[in-house]
């Protein structure tokens, strides 16, 4: 499996992180709006899920695995696949415990190896997400957008809406049009 190694910058002003992405010649890769399936692996909850997304040009199926809480926490095997709604009929007729229905909106960046994502979630405030091949090269990308690794998290989306005093289990489907 896949490494990935991702911090998040949060609270953000998205015009300002686009203007140092301009700076720094980052190349814009399109602004999608991505619907997602997640369920969890029983018996392993809150350390593996499954992830069905798809961002408006493909549809993706993800086993993720939660190590530890750095930046190199979680590990990914990922595949592309034909059809998001066949997937998820499958998914749906296993032994898996459907979470939600997820939506995120996300301008991608890229400089070199490493990948930057303006992320806006319904009920948060915008974040940014850095990843890269190593830590290495995440720090780079945060340094390169003028911020120190002590500026950033790994908190899961989970955690991030629990620190808002969001219970996002209570949302089977979060959406844009979801109101507090």
């Amino acid at each position: 499996m896949k490494t990935e190694f991702e911090v998040r910058i949060l609270d953000i002003d998205p015009g300002q992180i686009k203007r140092k992405l301009d700076e720094i010649d980052a190349i814009h890769h399109g602004d999608f709006h991505m619907q997602r399936c997640v369920y969890n692996i029983p018996g392993k909850e809150g350390h593996t899920w499954i992830r069905l997304r798809h961002d408006g040009i493909k549809s993706t199926l993800a086993y993720k695995e939660r190590k530890d809480d750095g930046v190199k926490g979680v590990s990914e095997a990922e595949v592309r696949v034909d059809s998001f709604n066949k997937a998820k009929q499958i998914l749906d007729n296993m032994n898996l415990k459907f979470v939600a229905w997820q939506e995120n909106k996300r301008e991608q960046y890229q400089l070199g190896e490493i990948e930057f994502s303006i992320d806006y979630w319904p009920l948060l405030p915008p974040h940014v997400e850095v990843e890269g091949p190593d830590e290495a090269a995440v720090k780079k990308g945060v340094e390169l957008l003028g911020y120190t690794m002590d500026q950033t998290t790994t908190k899961t989306k989970l955690e991030l809406y629990k620190d808002k005093g969001i219970d996002q289990h209570k949302y089977k489907k979060l959406t844009f049009d979801v109101q507090e």
